[in-house]
């Protein structure tokens, strides 16, 4: 029994090697082609004489498929790093509606049309986190939502402040109208290339959600999942929660600041520079 157990572990981890240098090796190998097939597109768009409207349409399809798979090359490289360890949390103050309003700009027209609510105070208090990976996870829900909920169903993006096991907590949550998370998965959900129908026709391969949670844990935050009863799921992550430093009035610095020196103005060889008071 041992035994079997031992070997099914080692498989596991050699399983899980051979995956990551696969992830590795495809996100360096399809930078190069996705960049120049970007530059054409774009060099193709502004040529001269301009083109005709269908021509217009079809390099737009062709920019639009780019981006996807440049997002696609993005998620691949975060998870590549985020497993070898090679990120480092840069952290600083951030504000939860300015992280939300980021990452719908980023998003831009894909959300035209879509009824959206965001129900983040600038009231909140600062929190600390790395902006460009949180970022990141929360563009990550936003394209899941729009790839799995119909055409015009409403999204709402919160933040709150919550107590879990006495101690305070940003919560950032983003809760859609849609099917809901497939109720065999569970927290499987955040596996890698974990997808609800593995044969559906919808582009992905099952990583958004695996690399959220490997941000929200770097954090040593908690990400979940769970359907509404209303229908729908709802996305939610919390991050621990300390109150900023306070910056002391300058008066009660031990050095405070001294006045500058006078400036001194060019004038004939024998002026004088002003004396000090």
């Amino acid at each position: 029994h041992f035994i079997e157990v031992a070997q099914s572990m080692g498989l596991r981890m050699e399983s899980e090697r051979l995956r990551h240098s696969l992830l590795q090796a495809l996100s360096h190998d399809l930078r190069t082609p996705l960049t120049a097939l970007r530059g054409w597109t774009d060099t193709l768009a502004m040529s001269q004489p301009p083109l005709t409207d269908a021509q217009q349409q079809l390099v737009g399809q062709v920019q639009a498929s780019a981006e996807r798979m440049n997002r696609l090359v993005h998620n691949l490289l975060d998870m590549a790093r985020l497993q070898s360890g090679e990120v480092r949390l840069r952290l600083d103050w951030q504000s939860a509606a300015e992280l939300w309003g980021s990452a719908l700009n980023e998003l831009g027209e894909a959300l035209a049309g879509r009824p959206l609510e965001v129900d983040a105070p600038h009231s909140l208090p600062l929190f600390e986190a790395d902006a460009l990976l949180l970022q990141r996870v929360l563009v990550n829900w936003l394209e899941n939502a729009l790839k799995y909920t119909p055409e015009g169903s409403p999204l709402l993006a919160r933040a709150r402040m919550v107590e879990e096991d006495g101690r305070p907590w940003m919560q950032l949550s983003l809760r859609d109208h849609g099917p809901g998370l497939p109720a065999h998965l569970g927290e499987r959900v955040f596996d890698k290339f974990t997808r609800g129908q593995p044969e559906s026709s919808v582009p992905g391969v099952g990583l958004g959600l695996a690399i959220a949670k490997a941000i929200v844990e770097a954090h040593g935050g908690r990400i979940r999942a769970h359907n509404e009863a209303g229908g729908g799921a709802c996305l939610s992550l919390c991050l621990p929660w300390h109150p900023p430093p306070d910056c002391p009035p300058e008066s009660l610095l031990e050095n405070p600041l001294e006045s500058p020196p006078p400036v001194q103005t060019a004038g004939p060889p024998d002026a004088r520079p002003p004396q000090a008071p």
